[in-house]
């Protein structure tokens, strides 16, 4: 059975919210899926702020897994899936999702840095 996309919006929301220990005003999470090479390179920076501190939120092997299932439950005839998820969610309970086709910048920084890649 496949699970509608706001469905596993709605469940990662809830899993983020599970893996907030400190005081918080906002949260964003920036993750990468993207395959070169043959290779998956999976990626991503996580953070809640308040004020001006940030700190590192580390996600739950559940909340990493909501993701990749989002990313495979793209809507009917989508060709391709998306490669970067910029998630943003405030204190007020409003959330937005943005979904990134094509290479990805961490992605693009990793394979840069590959001696092959390198220029002379």
């Amino acid at each position: 059975m496949t699970v509608p996309l706001v469905e596993l919006q709605q469940a990662f929301v809830r899993e983020v919210l599970r893996c907030v220990h400190v005081e918080w005003e906002r949260i964003e999470i920036h993750y990468e899926f993207y395959v070169y090479d043959g290779d998956d390179l999976e990626q991503s920076t996580s953070n809640s702020f308040h004020g001006n501190v940030r700190s590192d939120l580390d996600l739950s092997f559940d909340a990493v897994d909501l993701m990749l299932a989002m990313r495979n439950a793209k809507p009917e005839g989508q060709a391709e899936h998306w490669t970067s998820l910029d998630f943003r969610l405030d204190s007020a309970g409003k959330f937005t999702f943005d979904y990134g086709y094509g290479l990805p910048p961490m992605a693009a920084r990793t394979i840069a840095a590959q001696p092959e890649n390198r220029l002379p």
